[in-house]
């Protein structure tokens, strides 16, 4: 048992696909910390000028790979990743 785990761990396939969803979830991360940026910035310019906008509650759970169904990242993410492990 021990001797399959570990030739499943170290199989060139498995490495790939590990690497591949976490460049995926990289560029996701990096996707949505700089619209959350873009969200901060636009909010700190309404409370400078007095106003209070309407806003959607903007946090990590909303953000969030699994939630997030708008961005190509995380649709990428779900369509790919069962394809990618029946190779392994």
């Amino acid at each position: 048992m021990r001797l399959e785990i570990k030739h499943s761990i170290v199989n060139k396939y498995f490495i790939c696909i590990c690497i591949f969803g976490i460049i995926i979830a990289i560029l996701h991360s990096y996707n949505k910390i700089a619209e959350y940026n873009n969200i901060v910035k636009s909010l700190s310019e309404f409370a400078e000028k007095g106003q209070n906008p309407y806003s959607p509650i903007t946090n990590a759970f909303t953000m969030w790979i699994g939630w997030d169904c708008d961005n190509v990242y995380s649709k990428l993410f779900y369509y790919l990743f069962p394809i990618l492990s029946v190779k392994v």
